[in-house]
């Protein structure tokens, strides 16, 4: 079930070098391009913001690629390397549900 956000997220990427190719995704579903979106704000190394459209079941990972924006995910999304990650505001970090163990696993 897809649960609205009421303001956008901000995602920082870390690194200056293009990861592997944004159209080689292993890691999720095909998510139809008519998908509903939310509005997700990128903050990058230059400290400059980009604001795009995600799709509703697409990754954060799979959103930054599919819009030319640098965040590397050496695994390409498989869960397989914990090289990506997502900084949130604590508020909205708050209404998440707990992580999976295998997400838990990964963090170890």
């Amino acid at each position: 079930m897809h649960r609205s956000l009421q303001r956008s997220v901000v995602v920082a990427s870390r690194r200056s070098r293009r990861a592997l190719g944004g159209v080689r995704w292993h890691g999720g579903p095909k998510v139809p391009n008519d998908a509903p979106t939310i509005t997700v704000t990128f903050l990058q190394p230059d400290k400059t913001r980009k604001e795009v459209q995600a799709r509703v079941g697409e990754s954060l990972l799979q959103t930054a690629h599919r819009n030319e924006i640098d965040l590397e995910g050496a695994c390409e999304g498989v869960c397989a390397c914990s090289t990506c990650h997502l900084i949130m505001p604590q508020d909205l970090y708050d209404v998440l549900p707990d992580p999976s163990e295998d997400e838990e696993d990964m963090l170890e």
